[in-house]
């Protein structure tokens, strides 16, 4: 209790002063702009480290089925019976695990919808999982496979990859430039109130000098100020965001019913690291502006007459 009376205790009238009324509002906005930034970039690089993780030699056979064909009569199932015996006697291939057409479906299903699923020809698919050392390429596999079947193809998914590296890659470039605009607006705004601040106490300084203060003292003075309530804005700022993700989360999660975008959103999730680091926000942000107050109040005074 005495610590926080000494922290909380000043030498100014800051109650008083309303140049720094605003802090409070627009750090839990940058805040705000600040964790969802970071969640989205965070987000997307976990996106394409768990794509790159559960893609790496793997590869899907596709047998197509006709389109004219029904779904229920035509099935494939004696064409993907045929290629899972050819994939058993290549001695790259470690695994090879046919999927059903309700497999399928499921797989569709978050991105395109039930309706219209259970309407189209799905090709019967069977996923491959390579030995480490394999040296098999897709295209190699797919002309052994063309022998006996020739519509199958063989995908081992480089061009999914490219595409979400890419867009991990923008997401992450445009999360750095908006925590770059908010870090120097953040800055801005904080060293403009606290050199107000110091010329709306100018008088109670020069006393403050006349008995013996120094620079870093008052500097200290500002510097417990802004402290206060930068970490009292960037904690409702961090709230609000995560309250924000969550909802994201439950609206286009699997269960909330939009379609495609629900697909995306089950692999753009956040680690429990990747939280601890969202929950530093206030905390950084806080420090930040002491910093930045400190050499605000410092080249003011330096600069008063």
């Amino acid at each position: 209790m005495l610590g926080y009376q000494r922290w909380s205790r000043s030498d100014l009238a800051f109650r008083q002063d309303s140049s720094a009324r605003a802090i409070p509002i627009i750090v839990a906005v940058m805040a705000l702009l600040a964790c969802l930034a970071l969640a989205a970039g965070l987000s997307a690089i976990g996106m394409e480290k768990r794509w790159q993780n559960q893609l790496v030699g793997v590869m899907t056979v596709q047998i197509p089925i006709p389109i004219e064909a029904d779904p229920e009569a035509v099935d494939g199932a004696e064409a993907q019976a045929l290629v899972l015996d050819l994939l058993t006697q290549i001695p790259d291939v470690t695994k090879a695990v046919a999927l059903d057409r309700s497999r399928s479906e499921a797989l569709l299903t978050p991105w395109l919808g039930a309706d219209v699923v259970v309407t189209l020809p799905l090709p019967r698919l069977i996923d491959i999982r390579l030995a480490d050392s394999a040296t098999l390429t897709a295209k190699a596999l797919q002309t052994i496979l063309r022998r006996q079947i020739a519509d199958v193809t063989v995908d081992d998914h480089r061009r999914w990859l490219s595409g979400v590296t890419q867009l991990a890659q923008m997401l992450a470039g445009l999360a750095s430039v908006i925590l770059g605009l908010v870090i120097i607006v953040t800055a801005s705004v904080i060293f403009l109130a606290v050199r107000t601040g110091v010329q709306v106490h100018h008088r109670d300084i020069e006393l403050m000098h006349i008995i013996g203060a120094g620079d870093s003292f008052i500097a200290a003075q500002f510097q417990r100020h802004i402290f206060r309530l930068t970490l009292i804005g960037s904690v409702f700022g961090a709230l609000a965001a995560v309250a924000i993700i969550n909802g994201l989360d439950v609206f286009f999660g699997p269960d909330g019913g939009q379609i495609g975008l629900s697909g995306i959103m089950k692999y753009l999730r956040l680690t429990g690291f990747d939280w601890l680091l969202l929950a530093a926000v206030p905390v950084l942000t806080a420090i930040f502006a002491v910093v930045v107050t400190r050499a605000a109040v410092l080249l003011t005074l330096a600069r008063l007459p």
